[in-house]
């Protein structure tokens, strides 16, 4: 077997060459060379050893007597003893490497596999004590604004487990609160509700009106039609040419939050192409947040001016500019109601 390297120990190399000249130890570390390169003996051929140390057939001749003492000539081969000793502990070491990679691998499969089956265990059991269905997640999401209950951001939500179910939390609409990606991953093990104090009285709320639930535009939640997702697919497949695979499940997404695909979807991928003309994009998930922010942009109500306010109260007898006090109640107010906390 070949070898790049093998251990080199000079001060025994110079005890057993003392005896040699410059020009027999130049020819004898060649041959040495070649043997653990190829892992293999030398061919025994004058010819052939003089080619290997790159010496004329008259200077091999010279030297050949004081190196051959150091091989042993056995079935038309040279065997260095020394030689192939280092190369039988390589191997060695080369097998109890690959033994110990092998068994490192099997116990991070199983440990992977006892995990993988320890969280389904877990999902199992936490359903178990309590389950909730789509509608109470909207609802649930409604009651608390849309928005993230820890940091307040408006971004795409994911259930997060109050009590997490390895701690024997349960799988109940009671137990889970919408967070980010980034506040759900920063959680950890502390047992946490984010979610506004009132909570429980708007999801009841929202429950009741379940069936014609409006948004702040006044439009009806959105009915996802699987032929016009997969049309959307289709166009941004071929718009982005990614190498990667994408899914459709983001589209979904987009549109369940009331996505348009001329003003939103289209306009943000088209953006994001020309700013990254050479990029390929590995998921579409990559669009959420501009996605969302357009979203909202193009639905966020116009505030009230002084002067509609004014001209909606024309000929009203209490009809006035209104203080500066009045208007910073008026900014709080819309606040807390973009907050999802005033109605």
């Amino acid at each position: 077997m070949s070898k790049e390297w093998f251990p080199w120990y000079p001060a025994r190399y110079r005890a057993d060459t003392m005896h040699l000249t410059a020009e027999q130890d130049g020819i004898y570390r060649r041959l040495i060379d070649h043997y653990m390169e190829t892992g293999l003996p030398l061919m025994d051929n004058d010819v052939a050893l003089a080619r290997i140390a790159g010496v004329m057939a008259d200077v091999w001749a010279g030297a050949c007597p004081a190196i051959r003492v150091f091989f042993q000539s056995r079935d038309g081969k040279l065997f260095s003893k020394k030689c192939d000793e280092i190369l039988r502990d390589q191997e060695g070491r080369k097998e109890a490497n690959a033994s110990k990679a092998l068994n490192g691998a099997n116990s991070r499969w199983k440990r992977a596999n006892t995990d993988k089956t320890t969280r389904s265990q877990r999902l199992a059991t936490a359903r178990a004590k309590g389950t909730h269905t789509d509608e109470q997640w909207n609802d649930l999401l409604e009651s608390c604004g849309y928005h993230c209950c820890k940091c307040g951001i408006d971004a795409p939500l994911v259930k997060d487990h109050i009590k997490p179910l390895y701690q024997g939390g349960s799988d109940s609409i009671d137990n889970i609160q919408p967070l980010c990606r980034k506040c759900n991953s920063a959680k950890g093990p502390e047992e946490v509700d984010y979610r506004p104090k009132e909570w429980l009285q708007r999801l009841h709320d929202a429950c009741k009106t379940s069936g014609t639930r409006q948004d702040n535009t006044g439009k009806k939640d959105t009915v996802v039609d699987p032929a016009h997702v997969e049309e959307i697919f289709d166009w941004l497949q071929k718009f982005l040419n990614s190498p990667s695979p994408l899914f459709t499940a983001p589209v979904s997404a987009w549109l369940a939050w009331g996505a348009d695909f001329d003003l939103d979807i289209k306009p943000v991928a088209q953006r994001w192409r020309k700013a990254n003309p050479q990029k390929a994009i590995r998921s579409l998930e990559w669009f959420d947040d501009d996605i969302a922010a357009s979203i909202q942009k193009r639905l966020k109500p116009m505030p009230e001016t002084l002067e509609t306010r004014e001209g909606n109260t024309n000929g009203n007898a209490n009809n006035r500019r209104k203080t500066k006090s009045e208007q910073a109640d008026d900014a709080m107010h819309t606040a807390l109601i973009d907050l999802g906390i005033a109605h």
